[in-house]
């Protein structure tokens, strides 16, 4: 495989992975489990169909240059994909067992969603192009999300404290907030590595 068409590939992914990501969120903020649960299910597959010559490569004993790049992207691609998976089966679990969210956790939920979305779309330019401006955008982004991912915690233990915010939704608020915060730092590796 050639270094530009491993680019190519991971960059069609991401593309995808966006797509899976932006129904996704628009079917966690609608309640819509089964509009959720088909593109968790869409993005697995995605996985499979997309990564299948992942394994054949990781296998080889011999592995030229581009080979043993791919294999370190394939380990931080993993770290985006296992937060999104992460999120999506909150989400699901959030919308199946009724948990509601408060107001203010819906909307620094969206806030959360939309900078990862764009530190994706900055990767998917920068895995083509390798504009530093883009690998200095994706990294801000994770730097933006952090501190985001930092403040909104402190507010929540508060929430948690008066009562606004029940245990179980909680949880599944942290484990969300905690994936794609995991996100962010698997696109930064991801765009250092390419």
């Amino acid at each position: 495989m050639e270094e530009r068409e491993m680019d190519q590939k991971f960059s069609e992914l991401f593309k995808d992975m966006l797509t899976v990501m932006e129904s996704v969120r628009r079917g966690f903020f609608s309640v819509n489990v089964k509009m959720v649960k088909e593109e968790h299910e869409k993005f697995r597959n995605l996985l499979k169909a997309r990564l299948d010559y992942a394994e054949k490569i990781i296998g080889e004993v011999d592995k030229g240059e581009t080979e043993k790049k791919f294999v370190s992207l394939v380990i931080a691609f993993q770290t985006v994909a296992l937060g999104l998976d992460n999120v999506m089966d909150r989400m699901e679990i959030k919308i199946e067992s009724n948990t509601l969210f408060s107001e203010k956790a819906q909307k620094e939920l969206k806030g959360l969603f939309g900078l990862i979305g764009g530190q994706v779309k900055d990767l998917i330019d920068y895995v083509v192009t390798k504009n530093p401006h883009l690998l200095a955008a994706i990294k801000k982004g994770k730097e933006d999300l952090n501190n985001l991912v930092d403040e909104y915690s402190v507010v929540h233990q508060n929430r948690l404290i008066t009562g606004v915010c029940m245990p179980k939704a909680s949880y599944l608020y942290i484990d969300i907030t905690d994936s794609v915060k995991r996100m962010a730092r698997g696109l930064v590796e991801f765009a250092e590595k390419v």
